[in-house]
């Protein structure tokens, strides 16, 4: 392996963003049927991490970039202790960029955005557990040897995949104006919201085709109403409601990197005028992804970002100045949306060890300024929707799964606690 790495051209903006109070942090998860052994399971993480480039790096302060360097320093599990998606200090020369974590009969791997996104953390995950589950079943697994460096796993796909001609000026989010804020009462200082609704797969694919939608247009659609419905009644509806979506990329280009490669869509629900209904809302979305998340426009986004980054006069300026800009950048850039909804999709395990498994979560992280955020990740026939906030109020919460409820649909609600006084 090499003394150093490029960050990938979606990573580039974390390191400079990153605090204590929003972390960049998010958390993808498993549930078990049994307890966790955290003896194994450190035997396992002990197997699986070397086969993960990316999530051996640690990250340096360079001149006019910040830069990956590797590590092996040994990775240790601990039993969960801190709120989820707690801040990771980028830092520490000694720390990895990421965690593993077990409570009960849940591990959850948290990882710093820099390094990975969605897909690559569920990649990550997948083999973990089931390193963990082949030692349960009592067979012994090869030592851990850093294998060689697979540079399709490690490059930016970013730059491969960038055409200039096709830059889009809109950016990846599109035209968007100043969106609807959503703000109240927040929870304690370093706590976290938790609440996951799980739903039938079956049965929530079977009413989304009944209605002429994907699961996906029909779930994000449900959440716009939930927080439109939720402001109307408090009369607060002054701004357009604006929803960031993830588009994992892989799927509109060859790629087999672990790094980052997504972009985003804004959905957007300019409800300000008359009132709309659910199904109104509904068609909205629709009608948007079809119109937004196409390879084409995809191509456009990756375009765009990766040439303001080729910017000769983005590339002169020193770390410390891009600094202040892009946080300033940031600043303006949250102020164009409402929340986020993340869809990692289904995930697949072997045969031998779908009977060990329950579920597994996506957790997006929030904070005082970007306050609640939805994730989604199905598993055999249980899709769990994870909403986490870090406001007291859990009106939108309630009014997005009593809607689900409404529709037909039977739901399953679980908190990690925060919410036990309120619900």
């Amino acid at each position: 392996m090499t003394s150093w790495h490029r960050l990938d051209n979606a990573a580039n903006v974390f390191p400079l963003i990153a605090h204590q109070t929003f972390s960049n942090v998010f958390r993808v998860a498993t549930e078990l049927y049994e307890p966790i052994d955290a003896e194994l399971l450190q035997h396992a993480l002990d197997v699986t991490l070397p086969n993960f480039g990316n999530f051996n790096f640690r990250i340096r302060r360079g001149f006019f970039w910040y830069y990956f360097e590797p590590t092996n320093a040994r990775l240790l599990v601990r039993e969960e202790t801190l709120r989820p998606c707690a801040y990771i200090d980028t830092k520490n020369r000694h720390h990895h960029l990421m965690r593993v974590v077990y409570y009960r009969n849940r591990i959850a791997v948290e990882v710093f955005h820099a390094i990975t996104d969605g897909t690559g953390a569920l990649n990550f995950i997948k083999a973990l557990t089931e390193n963990y589950l082949r030692l349960k079943k009592g067979e012994t697994l090869p030592e851990a040897i850093p294998r060689l460096k697979i540079q399709s796993e490690l490059e930016d796909s970013y730059k491969k995949h960038y055409k200039k001609a096709l830059k889009n000026e809109k950016g990846a989010l599109g035209e968007v104006s100043r969106a609807l804020r959503l703000k109240g009462k927040l929870l304690p200082v370093n706590t976290m919201g938790v609440i996951h609704g799980t739903v039938s797969v079956d049965q929530l694919l079977a009413h989304s085709r009944s209605i002429g939608v994907t699961l996906t247009e029909f779930l994000v659609g449900t959440y716009v109403w939930a927080i439109y419905h939720t402001k109307q009644e408090e009369g607060l509806i002054k701004r357009p409601i604006n929803i960031a979506v993830p588009v994992n990329l892989r799927k509109f280009f060859e790629s087999n990197t672990n790094m980052n490669f997504f972009s985003h869509i804004n959905v957007t629900l300019d409800a300000t005028k008359e009132p709309v209904s659910h199904e109104d809302v509904i068609a909205i979305v629709k009608k948007q992804f079809r119109e937004k998340i196409s390879k084409e426009q995809m191509l456009k986004n990756i375009s765009k970002d990766v040439a303001l980054r080729n910017n000769p006069l983005t590339r002169a300026f020193p770390l410390v100045m891009k600094n202040i800009f892009v946080r300033l950048a940031y600043m303006k850039n949250v102020q164009a949306y409402t929340s986020t909804v993340s869809n990692i999709g289904k995930v697949e395990m072997p045969e031998l060890f779908k009977e060990d498994v329950k579920q597994f979560e996506l957790l997006v992280n929030v904070s005082a300024i970007d306050p609640i955020k939805c994730g989604l990740c199905a598993y055999e026939n249980r899709l769990v929707i994870t909403l986490t906030s870090q406001l007291e109020s859990t009106e939108i919460q309630k009014n997005f799964f009593r809607k689900l409820v409404e529709q037909g649909l039977t739901v399953t609600i679980d908190t990690n606690g925060a919410y036990y006084e309120i619900l």
